[in-house]
């Protein structure tokens, strides 16, 4: 998820600083032999992705669509850092009702990479000299090139982290760039981030699997 958090409520019954996910991008894969057959270079075939028009009040259209595709499923949802996901699909569950239950059933499946990587791997490429702005040591920033040398945030162009995901969503917001040139431009890199973080969880978990064989 990418979310923002308004100062001043947004949309009717949101809350001061309330996370409103604005975005989501998920690869699924279907068993560890896809997921040891990944290339290098390549990602899993199946990706979903959702970006708010930022004209209308995104809540109720970004929960049904996350339903979608990881309703009726009792698969793990594998993430990085699972207090984040949770949170949003939380703030969803509040401001739409009735999807709550649906919503709610989500958090259960929530599968941590995060806990497995700082438990029981620390690599001194961990640490960098020119650490990204707003990261930590077990950042999936930091940890996905070390342990997926063929990835890297470095290869994107445009945004590069959660802060300036969610400043070039106020901006859409705001109709700074009336769906010109620039606004296209920036839903473009919004996508292409968002899909990033996804398939870094990828790269990293299976790094991990490839540990375990």
């Amino acid at each position: 998820f990418e979310y923002i958090q308004p100062l001043i409520p947004k949309y009717p019954g949101s809350r001061v600083g309330e996370r409103l996910p604005f975005q989501w991008s998920i690869h699924r894969v279907e068993d560890a032999r896809e997921l040891i057959k990944i290339k290098a270079n390549g990602e899993p075939k199946f990706h979903r992705e959702y970006l708010a028009s930022g004209t209308d009040d995104f809540r109720e259209e970004c929960a049904t669509k996350l339903l979608e595709v990881l309703g009726n499923s009792s698969d793990p949802i594998i993430v990085y850092f699972s207090g984040a996901e949770k949170g949003a699909i939380e703030s969803l569950a509040d401001n739409v009702p009735k999807l709550s239950r649906d919503l709610r059933l989500l958090i259960s499946r929530l599968r941590d990479l995060l806990v497995i990587v700082r438990s029981h791997i620390c690599l001194p490429t961990f640490f960098p000299k020119e650490r990204p702005l707003g990261t930590s040591t077990y950042s999936i920033k930091n940890v996905a090139t070390p342990l997926s040398p063929e990835f890297s945030y470095g290869d994107l162009d445009g945004l590069s982290g959660g802060m300036a995901a969610a400043a070039a969503f106020y901006r859409i917001m705001e109709g700074e760039y009336k769906e010109g040139e620039k606004e296209k431009e920036l839903r473009n890199e919004l996508l292409m981030y968002c899909r990033y973080d996804t398939l870094a969880m990828v790269k990293v978990h299976q790094a991990l699997l490839q540990l375990t064989i």
